[in-house]
This record gives C-alpha cells, sequence and structure tokens, in this order.
C-alpha cells in the first residue's frame, strides 16, 4: 500500500505539469495559426469579374485615406504606417496584403520596421485594373481595419 506522502507528490507533479503544459500548448497553437494566416493565399495576378464593380467605383471615388497611412502605388505598391496617430492599436502584430480578392502570403511583402512602411515585392501587374487592401490584427482571431483602393496599370 502507497503512502499518503507519495500519493501527494505525485498530485503535485500532475498539477506542475498541468500549469506548465497549459500555456505551451496555448502558445504553440498561436503560432500555428499566425503562420497560416501569414502564409495562406497565392499570386491572383487578375481581377475576378465579379471585383469589377468594387475596383472600378474605388478608381472613381477613392476611400478617404486615414491619416495615419500613406499609399503609394507608382512603381511598387507601399503603405507607410504611423502608429502614433492610430486611434486604436499601437502595433500589430499581423499584417497582410490582399490584391485582387486573395490573401498574398507574406514571403511577397517587404517590411521596413524603423519607417513602418510595408511593400508587396516580386510582384508583377499585368495591365487592366486591381483592387488591393492592407489588413491590419493584433491576432488572427480578431476582426482585422483594412483599407482598400484600386489602380489602373497601362
Amino acid at each position: 500500500m502507497k503512502s499518503k506522502r507519495t500519493f501527494g507528490r505525485r498530485r503535485v507533479w500532475i498539477t506542475l505539469a498541468g500549469l506548465i503544459l497549459t500555456p505551451l500548448s496555448c502558445f504553440l497553437l498561436c503560432a500555428a495559426s499566425m503562420t497560416l494566416y501569414l502564409n495562406e493565399g497565392y499570386i491572383q495576378n487578375t481581377l475576378p469579374t465579379q471585383l469589377l464593380p468594387t475596383a472600378r467605383a474605388l478608381l472613381e471615388h477613392p476611400l478617404p485615406t486615414p491619416e495615419y497611412l500613406t499609399v503609394s502605388s507608382d512603381g511598387r505598391i507601399c503603405v507607410r504606417v504611423n502608429m502614433n496617430k492610430m486611434p486604436f492599436y499601437s502595433s500589430f502584430v499581423l499584417t497582410r496584403f490582399v490584391v485582387n480578392g486573395v490573401p498574398v502570403p507574406n514571403k511577397h511583402m517587404m517590411v521596413n520596421l524603423s519607417s513602418e512602411e510595408y511593400c508587396l515585392y516580386n510582384f508583377d501587374f499585368p495591365p487592366g485594373i486591381h483592387l488591393i487592401a492592407i489588413e491590419f490584427r493584433a491576432l488572427p482571431t480578431q476582426l482585422p481595419f483594412s483599407y482598400q483602393w484600386a489602380i489602373e496599370i497601362k
């Protein structure tokens, strides 16, 4: 028959293991979901026909650019973010571009943290209208803040 002392030690070890493994498993699950979120998608070079009315409307009547974003679409697609002027988050963990309705894997995004600039690279746009958005999230499960605009390549 085991003593009460041995049973008590086992209970302590099980409790400690639970206290260590629970946060670790939560961290690993969050890391896996962030990796999937940032690497999903593909390169969609052409605008699907169902998005064409939205893109044309944004070309004719662009959305007002928030004061904390500077968008440039001359040759490169870049967005500069002024985190000091953002009304909600002071920093974002997850940022991605959505081009022509499809998320772009982050391997096609270049980030300059000192200037807080996000740019698409290795991305050739064929002639035509393209719909571009940038999304910011603190967590993969959170609704994103996004800004959308259209460009026309001649």
